[in-house]
């Protein structure tokens, strides 16, 4: 398995009562994710209201390429790069006036939604599928992108209809010992494997990676999960939320977004990208 992998994970924050924020001091959000502390800030400078991010960790030689998508009504959706390293470990994600944020906030709060994308290292694995237990119960080799994965052919094929046709249809694989799978993730497939098996729960982090696995291998039970933490747990936002209902047609966390009220006062450009997504469907 590489190293590392493009993964992703999400900070929404509330900044409360930004009005009351003086010169130069701050409010602080602070997560971990990948081994790095994570502090969002906003402050203001005695002109502008500027919200950055920060990332520290506890090699002194590192470097981390990043892609962040910032959500911050009312100011523009942006998308930007940054290499995080030990000397250079701060970006400015907002710079605003806030005449300009005030008639957009509710109780003067300011909501704020950012989601990194890296090439994380690769989380230790929760349940391994190649050691010696797992080919004792095993009848079946999966290769997948040159990593074995030995399981169950009755376990998989009752929580996929793709597995069940594959196994125990009139395919020629159904004869086989050992299958090779193109077109997937291993990462992914790991971490659909562990949810299944109950090794592991979703994660902002995992949760696409899991939808798209448990969609191919139409895995009834694996969806259901992803819905249902998108629906109660994620803090991703209510667009990135949408798009995987509509991608994955996922309608009962389609209808809690379009149920859900606070994104028309909170989140308007959020409220026009779901009536254009629904337009195209």
């Amino acid at each position: 398995m590489n190293q590392s992998k493009k993964r992703s994970f999400v900070i929404n924050h509330i900044f409360r009562k930004i009005g009351q924020v003086t010169y130069y001091s701050g409010l602080y959000y602070e997560q971990s994710h990948f081994d790095t502390d994570w502090v969002l800030c906003f402050r203001y400078d005695g002109t502008w209201n500027i919200v950055t991010l920060k990332a520290t960790r506890l090699e002194d030689d590192w470097s981390m390429e990043t892609k962040i998508e910032i959500d911050c009504e009312p100011v523009e959706y942006q998308q930007k790069s940054h290499t995080f390293s030990k000397n250079n470990n701060e970006i400015e994600l907002v710079r605003t006036d806030y005449s300009y944020l005030k008639p957009h906030l509710v109780d003067d709060n300011l909501n704020i939604h950012v989601k990194i994308f890296s090439n994380f290292p690769v989380k230790k694995k929760l349940r391994n599928f190649d050691d010696d237990v797992a080919k004792e119960v095993s009848d079946v080799l999966l290769i997948i992108e040159n990593q074995k994965f030995y399981v169950s052919k009755l376990f998989l094929a009752s929580h996929s209809t793709y597995f069940k046709s594959l196994f125990f249809g009139s395919f020629e694989e159904s004869k086989k010992s050992e299958i090779e799978l193109k077109d997937i993730d291993a990462d992914d497939f790991q971490d659909f494997l562990e949810l299944i098996n109950g090794e592991s729960y979703v994660e902002d982090g995992t949760v696409e990676g899991i939808l798209a696995i448990a969609d191919f291998f139409d895995a009834k039970t694996a969806l259901r999960r992803c819905e249902d933490f998108l629906m109660r747990f994620s803090k991703d936002s209510l667009r990135n939320k949408f798009g995987l209902a509509i991608k994955y047609k996922l309608d009962n966390l389609k209808n809690k977004c379009h149920s859900d009220d606070c994104y028309r006062r909170i989140l308007p450009g959020t409220s026009d990208y779901i009536e254009r997504q629904d337009d195209y469907e």
